[in-house]
Formats: structure tokens, sequence, C-alpha cells
């Protein structure tokens, strides 16, 4: 029995190659839910962050393991949830 990628993408036990994939997934959602992920990847959440999605970036954002880098690229995004999502974790990040 094949599992959900939904529950794939947020088990926490789920290897890095399989989230780097999960990722890169067509469904949003899929992606949303792997951007939430504290175990997804660096370079996947780096990915994720130029995501199409609004709720994907604004996922990464919140996600205490995004890079600082990351964060202040997100921090300048048009969107305002989304930069103020970012802002708001690096503010967490000096504290």
């Amino acid at each position: 029995m094949r599992k959900s990628p939904f529950f794939v993408a947020a088990n926490t036990q789920t290897s890095e190659s399989t989230l780097r994939k999960l990722a890169r997934d067509m469904m949003d959602n899929v992606r949303l839910i792997t951007a939430q992920n504290k175990n997804t990847p660096t370079d996947a959440l780096e990915t994720l962050a130029k995501d199409r999605n609004e709720k994907v970036r604004v996922a990464v954002a919140n996600n205490s393991c995004t890079p600082i880098a990351t964060l202040k690229n997100l921090a300048n995004d048009n969107n305002p949830s989304i930069s103020t999502a970012a802002k708001n974790s690096l503010i967490k990040e000096y504290l």
C-alpha cells in the first residue's frame, strides 16, 4: 500500500532525499506540508522559498530551520504576509 504524499511530507522520519523530491511536487499542498517539516533540508527550503504559491513561501518563512540568508530574501518579498513572517522569524533568531 502506497502512503499518501501528504503523510510522507509531514512525517519527521521521511528521508532528506524524499523531502527534496516532495519540495518539487506538482501539488501545492504537498509542497506546503514539506515546507512546514522541520527536517526538510535547507537546500529544499531554499527551493521552496521561490515557490509560486504564497502559502508555501509563508511556511518556509515560519520554519525555524530556514537559513538566515533565505529569511532575509523572503523579508523582501512583495507579498506582505511573506515579508512579515520572514521578518518575525529573523527577530526570533536574534532574540
